[in-house]
């Protein structure tokens, strides 16, 4: 599959999930999810050869880690309860990623 392609079709889950996935899930649990296809992207690049994490990057990771922990604790405390949008919308930010690792090639 070539670069236009892939980014046509990456593009097209992506926002087609990510549409259909937040009328299943709260505004929330769609933002966490959805700040999320970053670190995707990242994970996807490193396994790919093309990005590596670098001691300049360690802080970021860290911070973003700490972050995403505070908020799911929160959620935790809330009572929160995963739903089907919040899977539909993890699997739009895979796509995400997927066609945004593609298009590097």
């Amino acid at each position: 599959m070539g670069t236009r392609a892939a980014g046509f079709m990456g593009h097209l889950l992506h926002v087609g999930m990510v549409t259909y996935g937040i009328h299943w899930t709260t505004a929330f649990s769609s933002s966490l999810i959805l700040a999320v296809g970053p670190v995707f992207t990242l994970l996807l690049l490193r396994r790919a050869g093309y990005e590596r994490l670098t001691a300049r990057r360690w802080p970021g990771w860290r911070g973003l880690r700490r972050r995403a922990g505070l908020s799911f604790g929160q959620a935790a405390c809330r009572e929160w309860q995963a739903s089907s949008g919040d899977l539909v919308l993890l699997v739009a930010a895979s796509f995400f990623s997927a066609y945004t690792v593609a298009a590097k090639r």
